[in-house]
């Protein structure tokens, strides 16, 4: 899709994801933007139509993060630290992720973490041929140095925490139940299943 295709957007676009005919942009003041990718034959530029835009209620900030489900139909959004779940036809919100405070709320004077820094979605085990598994699909949000893990449709409490010994610079993705991030020094993949964790890649500071 080229750029111009969406020259008549206002909205500043901090993010997108696009599966099959759906294309969801996030922006930097809050919003989402549905479109419907339509290719005709024997163009090179696809025609994009906006069906629908959201303001997604936690204020005017950007949008992180977007990722569609499209078995479930549905999007998954980060936005001021916070994880929602909408309709991706409708864009009604469904639910949002309830964050625990964690252990740290306990402790005399400290606030309780409960700000997302990122999520991924995936599978705990390898795709078969044919419909997915939906028991086995979750949802992982990063918060300081917990990885949350929550089964959809319920997303009031997680069903598994996994501790970190430090904060990740980056969350990537889930791919067959395990979690790969960056930390300072690592590359590693974290088993949602038995919580190790697995060096994969580990930075000198000639590393780029």
């Amino acid at each position: 899709i080229q750029l111009t295709s969406l020259a008549r957007v206002t909205d500043q676009a901090s993010c997108f994801a696009a599966v099959g005919h759906h294309l969801v942009i996030g922006t930097h003041d809050g919003n989402l933007l549905s479109y419907t990718v339509n290719a005709s034959k024997g163009t090179l530029v696809p025609a994009l139509s906006l069906v629908m835009k959201k303001v997604l209620g936690r204020g005017r900030v950007k949008v992180e993060k977007v990722e569609i489900l499209p078995f479930l139909s549905q999007i998954v959004t980060l936005c001021n630290g916070k994880i929602d779940v909408l309709d991706l036809r409708s864009l009604e919100s469904l639910s949002s992720v309830v964050v625990p405070k964690g252990a740290a709320a306990s402790v005399l004077g400290a606030a309780p973490q409960t700000t997302v820094s990122s999520f991924c979605c995936g599978f705990m085990a390898p795709l078969p041929r044919g419909q997915p598994d939906l028991r086995e699909f979750r949802i992982v949000v990063l918060v300081k140095r917990r990885l949350l893990v929550y089964k959809i449709p319920d997303l009031s409490a997680p069903v598994k925490e996994v501790s970190l010994a430090e904060s990740p610079l980056a969350q990537l993705e889930m791919r067959a139940g395990h979690c790969y991030m960056i930390f300072k020094k690592l590359y590693v993949s974290v088993s949602l299943a038995t919580d190790e964790l697995t060096p994969l890649l580990q930075f000198s500071p000639k590393t780029n």
